[in-house]
């Protein structure tokens, strides 16, 4: 039960166990077992007699690593210990993420910190503001409001001396001094990074998992769609497709120079009208930008620009101009 943000348990006679309500309640897994209880910002057990007792997950393993190394719940936070099932270090970490892949990010007293795989501190005390997680051997910092690089053995790579930090495909996108712009590791300025990941997002179709796929014909790439187990639905054989919508796909016909809808069969919508340029009908408040004269061979052509993107053999995506 719960009454003005306070939560309390009831035994099956209705009773009130423990005779109080406490800052959160939280019910046993499954008959039996002990509850836990939230009070003055700790997690402690309350029997079925109405008893205090302690914390039901105390000593139970969050995570346990190959090296030896496990996460143990103690009461609200979590303790490291090492394969002797010794603690590897004096600090209760706040229950945060935790996974065997180090160097491993972890908090205590609103600080954070590096773990390595040994269960000891890359920096001791955990001292950064903020931070993002390791890649490729180097995580971003925030020390006095400036945001820096650590490397794996702890040591500051790139002195803190940014605004604002984000990873970015490999690099890292910075501001400083209001000007934004990336940078790598070593702090050496690099172009905005093609992000491969966004990229090919544009040949996936949601929400079946399937996706748009490709075949090379004599120099031109054909297009058709995939199923998420990677079967073929439609074989790559139209100059441009889109992904299914309501069991239907857009396909450019050239015999016809105009854009008709077709079933997973193949089979043209009879009762359907066709379009002259599917980007430019898909769109009320723009139109896609121009690539031909001819309206039909320019929605082929802008369609076939944004598939060339997923497959990252076009710089930028085609556009969208706004009508207003």
């Amino acid at each position: 039960m719960t009454e003005d943000q306070k939560a309390g348990l009831l035994d099956e006679a209705g009773r009130l166990l423990g005779g109080r309500l406490f800052d959160d309640a939280r019910l046993p897994d499954y008959s039996g077992e002990v509850a836990k209880i939230l009070v003055d910002g700790q997690w402690i057990g309350l029997n079925r007699a109405g008893d205090l007792v302690p914390n039901p997950e105390d000593g139970k393993t969050l995570v346990a690593c190959p090296s030896g190394i496990k996460f143990m719940h103690s009461g609200s936070r979590v303790q490291v210990v090492g394969a002797d099932e010794k603690p590897t270090v004096s600090y209760l970490f706040d229950d945060t993420y935790m996974t065997c892949k180090f160097p491993m990010s972890v908090r205590y007293n609103g600080k954070w910190g590096f773990l390595n795989k040994d269960g000891k501190l890359l920096v001791d005390p955990p001292s950064f503001q903020d931070q993002f997680g390791f890649s490729g051997g180097y995580a971003g910092v925030k020390v006095d409001g400036k945001w820096g690089i650590l490397d794996s053995s702890g040591v500051l790579a790139l002195a803190p001396q940014f605004d604002e930090m984000q990873p970015d495909s490999g690099a890292y996108a910075v501001s400083k001094d209001a000007r934004k712009f990336w940078i790598d590791a070593s702090g050496r300025e690099v172009a905005e990074p093609r992000r491969l990941e966004d990229r090919q997002s544009k040949l996936r179709c949601e929400p079946d998992g399937g996706q748009r796929v490709s075949r090379n014909s004599n120099g031109t790439l054909l297009w058709g769609i995939a199923d998420a187990a990677g079967s073929i639905v439609v074989e790559p054989k139209y100059r441009a497709i889109t992904c299914f919508r309501d069991g239907l796909a857009w396909v450019p016909f050239d015999e016809r120079r105009e854009w008709c809808a077709i079933d997973r069969n193949e089979r043209k919508r009879e009762n359907g009208a066709c379009v002259k340029n599917w980007p430019d009908s898909n769109v009320a408040d723009a139109r896609a930008e121009t690539m031909s004269d001819d309206p039909y061979e320019s929605g082929v052509l802008w369609m076939r620009a944004e598939l060339e993107y997923g497959l990252d053999l076009r710089e930028k995506p085609p556009r969208f101009v706004s009508q207003f």
